[in-house]
């Protein structure tokens, strides 16, 4: 219903939008009753993955990038207010049907970017908190911006899990039926060979539905994959497809903004409806 504007347009409309009513529903104390009414009358607790890229302080990157204090108080929240969990464990928790008394959160990042190293690990490290990275295979240690074979062992072996991200970071869908797969499979044996660990989990690049298709997911299967992650906004539920999974998308953010969109206002039905219409999911 959002015409004439292009997707990184409509993205940041959208992204403003968002903040003011996050703030409005957070200060009003709306949310503050939702979460209530859903946690202590109905007793629904939920299961999400957190998605992060980048963990930086000089202000570029802004739409993908959270600041190293913004990233230690949203730790610090998550350790007040959920189970933080890895997130191979939130996975198996779904596949087996788990029920658990208080929400679980499991942290992921896209891409292997270098701060993940110098900027987010150090925090996550002090926190006790794990995380598993999603890596570009053929990107490692290509630049001063990816993280290298050095980074990544150190991380591995402090509660850092990775999965992969593709050799190349091209969206599946656009590309042939061989190239996808090429995409798909390579990456896992890369890492594997790289890690000398088994590669179960598996991220989309740009992660929409739009981004990947039946074909794709059919390669995942054959590849030996356990699971798959979108970027489509959302909480683990025990009917979604394990090659289809939902994340919450995190950038910097006021705290008010980041704990209303933990709460699960803006997954309710009603309210993902509307989303839906003004296609802002």
């Amino acid at each position: 219903m959002v015409h004439g504007l292009g997707e990184e347009a409509k993205y940041r409309l959208f992204w403003r939008i968002g903040i003011v009513i996050s703030n409005f529903l957070y200060f009003s104390g709306i949310a503050a009753i939702h979460t209530f009414f859903r946690k202590v009358i109905l007793k629904k607790y939920r299961t999400i993955i957190l998605t992060y890229h980048r963990v930086r302080d000089d202000g570029r990157y802004s739409d993908i990038s959270v600041t190293t204090k913004n990233f230690e108080n949203q730790l610090i929240y998550l350790k007040k207010h959920f189970d933080v969990i890895p997130l191979i464990e939130a996975v198996n928790s779904l596949q087996n049907g788990q029920r658990h008394n208080r929400d679980q959160v499991a942290i992921s990042f896209d891409d292997g970017y270098k701060d993940n190293y110098s900027k987010a690990f150090p925090v996550l490290k002090r926190h006790h908190i794990p995380a598993t990275i999603f890596l570009v295979s053929g990107n490692l240690g290509k630049s001063d911006d990816m993280l290298n074979i050095e980074e990544i062992t150190s991380m591995k072996s402090h509660h850092i899990d990775f999965g992969s991200h593709t050799v190349n970071h091209n969206t599946l869908s656009e590309l042939d039926a061989d190239g996808a797969a090429y995409e798909v499979h390579r990456s896992k044996q890369d890492l594997e060979k790289l890690l000398q660990s088994k590669i179960s989990l598996f991220a989309y690049p740009k992660g929409k539905r739009r981004h990947f298709d039946e074909t794709t997911k059919s390669e995942l299967r054959k590849a030996g994959y356990f699971a798959a992650f979108t970027t489509e906004n959302g909480a683990l539920v025990k009917t979604d497809d394990i090659y289809e999974l939902k994340r919450i998308g995190i950038r910097q953010c006021p705290l008010s903004v980041f704990k209303v969109r933990l709460s699960g206002f803006y997954e309710s039905r009603p309210v993902f409806f509307i989303r839906n219409l003004f296609e802002m999911t």
